[in-house]
C-alpha cells in the first residue's frame, strides 16, 4: 500500500516538474482524442448517407416480391411473378405504422432501338408522382425529369445515350416480350438522361412511367413493392411486424415462401452501416 502510495505521489509531482512536457502530452492526448472523434463522424455520417443514397435511389428500404424466383428473375422477365392483387398488397402495406410510400415497381429487360442501333436495356417503371417524390438521389445530367400526366416519355442513363447518340426528344422504339407471348413496341421520346455513378448501370438503363409499361406488356398489375420507411431504423422493427402476421393478411400467403429470404437480404444491407 506504501508502494503504491509512494508512486502515485512521485507521478502527480512529476506532472508539474516539467509543466512544458506535461502540457504538450496533455495537447497531444486532446488533439488525437479530437482527430478520432472527427474522422469517427465523418466515417458515419458518410456512410450513413450512402445508405441513404442507395435508398433513395430506387432500391428503397425493403423490397416485397411474390416469391423468392422473383428476386432472382422477376427483373428480365416479370410477368410470371406478378401480384394477384397489387392493389390490396399495396393498401396492406400502406397501413403498417413504419411505412411512409410504398412504390409498385415493374422492372423488365427490353430492346431500345434508334433505326440503326440496337440495344439490349433493363427498364424500371414506377409511378411518375412516386418517382420525383421518393427517388430523390436520380441525377438528371441533360433534359428534364419525366412529368406527371405525360406518357410517351423515357429517361436514359448517361451511358446509354451516349452508345445510341440520343438527345432529349429523339425518339427511340422499345421492343419488349408481352404477356400473351409476343413482341410489343411502343415509340418512346426521350425527356432526358440520368446518372447513377455506376458505368455499368448507366450503359443499360431506362426509366418511364408505371402506366406506359403496363401498357407495353399488356399487364395491369407490378412484380415487385419498393417501400420506404419513415426511418431507415425501424427497418428491424418492420421486419419483425412482417413476421407476425396473422393468417387472414394478404401478405401472410407470402411469408413462408419469401420473409426468410427478405430477412437475410435486410441483415446483410444493414450490418455495413
Amino acid at each position: 500500500m506504501n508502494y503504491l502510495s509512494t508512486t502515485i505521489a512521485l507521478a502527480f509531482r512529476n506532472l508539474f516538474r516539467n509543466r512544458a512536457r506535461t502540457i504538450s502530452t496533455l495537447l497531444a492526448i486532446i488533439v488525437g482524442l479530437l482527430g478520432l472523434t472527427l474522422l469517427d463522424g465523418f466515417i458515419s455520417y458518410s456512410l450513413h448517407a450512402f445508405r441513404d443514397s442507395i435508398i433513395r435511389s430506387g432500391t428503397g428500404d425493403v423490397q416485397i416480391f411474390r416469391s423468392p424466383q422473383a428476386q432472382d428473375e422477376g427483373d428480365s422477365d416479370p410477368i410470371p411473378f406478378l401480384f394477384d392483387d397489387s392493389a390490396a398488397v399495396e393498401r396492406e402495406l400502406r397501413g403498417m405504422p413504419e411505412v411512409e410510400d410504398v412504390m409498385p415497381v415493374l422492372s423488365f429487360s427490353a430492346v431500345l432501338s434508334d433505326g440503326e442501333k440496337t440495344r439490349s436495356v433493363q427498364v424500371s417503371a414506377s409511378p411518375v408522382e412516386q418517382s420525383l417524390r421518393d427517388l430523390t438521389a436520380r441525377k438528371i445530367m441533360g433534359g428534364s425529369d419525366l412529368a406527371p400526366g405525360e406518357t410517351g416519355r423515357i429517361l436514359l442513363g448517361s451511358g446509354l445515350a451516349h452508345l445510341l447518340k440520343a438527345r432529349p426528344g429523339t425518339t427511340l422504339q422499345l421492343f419488349a416480350l408481352s404477356k400473351g407471348g409476343g413482341v410489343n413496341t411502343e415509340s418512346l421520346t426521350v425527356a432526358g438522361t440520368t446518372s447513377s455513378g455506376i458505368k455499368a448501370v448507366d450503359d443499360i438503363s431506362v426509366s418511364m412511367s408505371l402506366a406506359d409499361a403496363q401498357s407495353l406488356l399488356a399487364v395491369d398489375s407490378v412484380a415487385k413493392m419498393v417501400l420506404f420507411l419513415k426511418s431507415a431504423d425501424d427497418t428491424r422493427g418492420f421486419m419483425k411486424r412482417l413476421a407476425a402476421l396473422p393468417r387472414g393478411s394478404i401478405l401472410s400467403g407470402m411469408r413462408e415462401e419469401s420473409w426468410d429470404r427478405l430477412s437475410v437480404g435486410y441483415q446483410y444491407a444493414h450490418s455495413m452501416y
